[in-house]
């Protein structure tokens, strides 16, 4: 069973998913403490940041700085996301 929470981002009660920060899809750039790093939104949510993601990610063909995945995840959610192990 799913935990439901009220998405930080929309404000929503549904669902909960896990958003990494650095997407998986880059991970051999990023240490330990970066693949931690993680919000909890709604399945709604996580596609909208994802959606977000892939758009500035296109011109690049490659990862963002840094500080621009901590940036997207924070115009969505606040400074709420922490680090924690999986």
């Amino acid at each position: 069973m799913c935990k439901v929470i009220i998405c930080p981002s929309c404000g929503h009660e549904r669902e909960a998913t896990k958003h990494h920060v650095f997407p998986k899809r880059w991970w051999r750039f990023w240490t330990g403490k970066q693949k931690r790093m993680k919000v909890h939104v709604c399945w709604e949510c996580h596609k909208d940041i994802e959606d977000e993601i892939s758009k500035r990610e296109k011109p690049m063909r490659g990862p963002l700085p840094q500080e621009q995945y901590i940036e997207i995840a924070e115009s969505f959610v606040g400074n709420v996301f922490t680090a924690r192990a999986a």
